[in-house]
């Protein structure tokens, strides 16, 4: 019987997910109150829904030195100005100057970014924005870690967010040894393991790309990001982890097909497929700061009446969606496949003289990945070896140890491992033996003596 398990946390941030479903502006934090423009004081400067459409869009002041113009494909877009040529608009995200500091919307609900917490290359906060004070500060992501150090068998990580149609794996920046200050590589067997889960995904789901989050040469990858929870999966908790960006976005209106979805190409989609939700037309309004503005532009959540929730555009309810979900299930359900699974797969006896007999077990890892998952968690020296132990009822151990470690399984192409003892009769009939072996991340397996 195949007994891996699925664990399935729905929200790690379930505060910052229901402000987010709840209200107009966005976020990706917690909603503890945060300081974010370093002036002293907390949340003092959101976003402000001025027209009261239940949207916060982009407000754009005529302005020569503003660094946008008009584009020509449609009235409705702005582009950028090309150096040396004159502007047309200056933009701010709808709002008022709530701190009088000059800068809009700076300082909204929240700020911590929980996916800079982790303790895996944490970096203060003037390195990286959102940090918090110290590493798992914040209660969302300490719960998640005391869950995963409390489950020990989990041989992988995926972690779902929504944009961009591709996925993320570790590294998440350059690791250096501690003692020669050396840049310290992946292991090449763990490598292996990422380009090969990594090619299933891009064959499962529509040819999308993988992307390391820091590397060098290769395909396009992005700079080091510290404290990131697929980062500490893998540096520290020593397994395979991903953050698949799952957006819907580009597919529905990649109209050429050139794997980029334009601003005039999404423009085309809101007019004719969309009903006009995603974009708003530019309105007048007398900002009580800026005087003449307009309010309008792109969409980032459509509100349904229905349920009384936001929806971020990048996951537009539909039958395109559903495929993606779907495609998104099956690569977790075959990585999850993957996972070591130890079995004990034969029990055998040789009699002997006076009482005597031979036990021999033969323990295979019937999975693809090892029993240590990565060679990661063999170098943090938090990999546990495969205990094999005997019991006895109608006998005793005569030779060899009850339990006997016999280190780290390969995947399913290794030969099965042996084990033996010698053990005496201490009843008239045949004895009661069974051999169980134990492993943290392949599960337990017990198999009595065939007869």
């Amino acid at each position: 019987v195949d007994t891996r398990t699925i664990y399935i946390m729905p929200k790690l941030n379930p505060d910052g997910s229901d402000y987010y479903l709840h209200n107009p502006d966005g976020m990706r934090s917690s909603v503890r109150p945060h300081d974010s423009d370093g002036d002293g004081a907390f949340d003092e400067d959101p976003p402000n829904d001025l027209d009261g459409d239940g949207y916060i869009l982009q407000m754009r002041v005529r302005d020569e030195t503003g660094p946008m113009k008009t584009s020509t494909d449609d009235p409705r877009l702005m582009v950028r100005a090309e150096a040396g040529e004159r502007g047309e608009w200056r933009t701010y995200s709808e709002g008022i100057d709530g701190d009088g500091d000059g800068r809009f919307n700076e300082d909204g609900v929240g700020g911590l970014d929980i996916n800079r917490n982790w303790p895996g290359q944490w970096q203060q906060e003037y390195i990286q924005g959102g940090a918090g004070p110290y590493p798992l500060s914040e209660p969302e992501t300490r719960a998640v870690a005391e869950f995963l150090l409390s489950h020990p068998n989990v041989t992988g990580l995926i972690n779902h967010h929504m944009a961009g149609n591709f996925v993320y794996r570790p590294p998440t920046a350059l690791h250096f040894d501690p003692v020669t200050g050396d840049e310290q590589p992946m292991a090449p067997s763990d490598l292996a393991v990422f380009e090969f889960f990594g090619s299933k995904y891009t064959e499962l789901i529509n040819g999308q790309r993988v992307v390391p989050v820091f590397g060098r040469g290769g395909p396009p990858r992005y700079g080091a990001i510290w404290g990131v929870m697929i980062g500490w999966a893998y540096d520290h908790y020593g397994i395979f982890s991903w953050v698949p960006e799952m957006g819907s976005y580009a597919p529905l209106c990649d109209y050429d097909e050139d794997g980029n979805a334009s601003d005039v190409e999404r423009l085309r989609w809101n007019d004719t497929e969309m009903d006009g939700k995603i974009f708003v037309d530019w309105k007048p309004f007398n900002h009580p700061q800026l005087g003449e503005v307009e309010i309008g532009g792109w969409v980032s959540k459509v509100y349904d009446p229905d349920r009384g929730t936001y929806t971020n555009v990048m996951t537009t309810p539909g039958p395109i969606f559903e495929e993606f979900l779907e495609e998104h299930s099956a690569w977790n359900n075959w990585m999850a496949s993957m996972s070591p699974l130890v079995r004990v797969t034969e029990v055998t006896s040789t009699p002997g003289e006076s009482g005597y007999m031979k036990i021999t077990a033969q323990v295979r890892n019937q999975g693809y990945l090892p029993t240590n998952v990565t060679e990661q968690a063999i170098r943090n020296r938090t990999a546990k070896t495969v205990k094999v132990s005997i019991s006895l009822e109608g006998a005793e151990l005569a030779f060899g140890e009850e339990t006997v470690d016999i280190g780290h399984l390969a995947g399913n192409r290794a030969l099965p491992e042996t084990v033996e003892w010698m053990i005496r009769s201490t009843g008239r009939g045949a004895p009661n033996v069974v051999v169980t072996a134990v492993s943290e991340k392949g599960g337990t397996h017990s198999r009595t003596l065939s007869r």
